[in-house]
């Protein structure tokens, strides 16, 4: 896993266990890809010994939880029913951070979170910094709601120029985003785990089963929703 450099450097600047704060959409484990990226990342900070919270919408059940997740109030959405939407100026999260002394913050998910992440940080003189996990602004002509793309788009590049740093997973979304007019990006890959995607898994025998041993077969991992445009899978 790729380590931030920011972390990197505010570790070996201040010679201190550092201490980062996350905000999320959700923390429900396994639910969607965002979530297993930020598990993984937890993982690897609790080897490193870097103290780390979450603050998330929808949170697992204590005995299920390996550091603090902290619930916010939220409201439940039209479109997908198993997320929720975080509510703006909450007072929980300041007296949290408060209490943690955060030496970053990072956001996951442009929703209320991370305006709360940025008012902080802004106000504290703390770090922020994002990940761009999804691809929000091109939903909505999966939706037939495309009248609302070029204000996602505004509303996007008002909350990630304001951060110190943003992650882009991926090189064609890093051009996208800079053609929009967003600043301040860093190309950061997942990666692929090389154990689970490995070709030592190739089975002719399973595809003469099927009758397709002569054809190719092209393997999709991901949520079947319309907006990873499944349509053009197909």
């Amino acid at each position: 896993m790729v380590f931030p450099l920011e972390y990197r450097y505010l570790n070996q600047k201040r010679k201190l266990n550092m201490r980062v704060a996350f905000f999320a959409g959700t923390m429900r484990r396994g639910q969607d890809g965002v979530t297993r990226v930020l598990y993984r990342l937890s993982d690897y900070l609790k080897e490193k010994k870097i103290e780390h919270v979450f603050f998330s919408a929808i949170v697992p059940p204590e005995s299920e939880q390996t550091v603090p997740i902290y619930g916010v109030p939220s409201v439940s959405t039209v479109l997908y029913s198993d997320y929720r939407i975080a509510l703006p100026g909450q007072k929980i999260i300041e007296e949290q951070l408060t209490e943690f002394k955060p030496d970053i913050l990072h956001f996951n998910s442009p929703c209320a979170l991370g305006y709360n992440a940025l008012k902080y940080g802004q106000h504290h003189d703390i770090p922020v910094v994002a990940t761009y996990h999804t691809h929000f602004a091109s939903y909505a002509k999966y939706h037939h709601l495309s009248i609302f793309e070029n204000p996602a788009w505004r509303y996007f590049r008002n909350l990630y120029n304001k951060c110190d740093r943003v992650y882009v997973p991926s090189r064609p979304i890093l051009a996208e985003l800079r053609a929009h007019g967003m600043m301040n990006l860093q190309y950061v890959p997942h990666g692929v785990d090389l154990a689970a995607f490995n070709p030592s898994y190739f089975s002719a025998s399973w595809k003469k089963n099927l009758g397709i041993e002569s054809k190719a077969v092209l393997l999709f991992v991901g949520r079947l929703v319309w907006e990873k445009d499944l349509e053009t899978l197909a």
